[in-house]
């Protein structure tokens, strides 16, 4: 008797924490999955950043070096 009367709110209440686990596990993953990003994404512009002004740097070869070397000698 007991059963028949709770049976209906003891499936529901089942069915509920589950669900809750579910959305627990769903939002714990979206967390994680925004913070790998974010911090991938400020890691690429770091590594632009430096790759780009690495690159803007070098405005004449010094002399002596083999970049210079490799200058004086395609002149």
């Amino acid at each position: 008797m007991v059963e028949l009367l709770f049976g209906t709110s003891i499936t529901l209440a089942r069915r509920l924490a589950l669900l809750a686990r579910f959305r627990t596990a769903a939002l714990l993953l979206a967390w994680l999955l925004t913070r790998r990003l974010i911090l991938l994404a400020g890691l690429v512009l770091v590594r632009h950043v430096v790759s780009f002004h690495d690159n803007g740097s070098e405005s004449a070869p010094v002399p002596g070096t083999k970049a210079a070397i490799r200058i004086d000698a395609i002149m």
